[in-house]
Parts: C-alpha cells; structure tokens; sequence
C-alpha cells in the first residue's frame, strides 16, 4: 500500500477539508515572504486552489441542504497578491 500523505483527522486528503486548509495556510505563509511578484502571485493561487478542495471536501462531509455555517478560510491572500 502506497504511503498517504500526513491528514489530521485520519481522512484521506482528498476528503479531508482541514488537511487543505492547512495547505493552503503554509502556501500563504510562504507567500508573504517571497519577493518575486510573478512567484508571489502563483504561490497565493495555488492557496486558492487549496482552499477551494478545502470546500469540496467540506461539500462531501455535509449532507445537501445543511443548514450549518461554513467554517472555510480563504484568508487575506488578496489585498497581498499585488505587492
């Protein structure tokens, strides 16, 4: 059997909202230091892209028509892409 990557709550990653929301938290960390505006601004899409799985996962967990509110954080990226 082939190694998993490492998920909180034991889930497979795919399924695992809280293992992409981690992901996507360590690419925007990493962008905030970077100087290079073009590698600044794939670092913070490739978080997006992160966060939406994270809301994909979160879609599957939650029967259709939930009335719960959804925790996902897409954080303050944006107003940061442009530096």
């Amino acid at each position: 059997m082939p190694n998993r990557p490492y998920s909180p709550t034991g889930r497979q990653p795919v399924d695992d909202a809280a293992y992409w929301l981690e992901r996507a938290e360590e690419l925007r960390s990493v962008a905030e230091d970077m100087k290079h505006p073009e590698t600044r601004a794939l670092t913070f899409k490739l978080a997006e892209t992160y966060a939406d799985l994270a809301e994909r996962a979160y879609a599957r967990m939650v029967p259709s028509g939930h009335d719960c509110e959804r925790s996902i954080s897409r954080g303050s990226h944006r107003s940061h892409a442009g530096k």
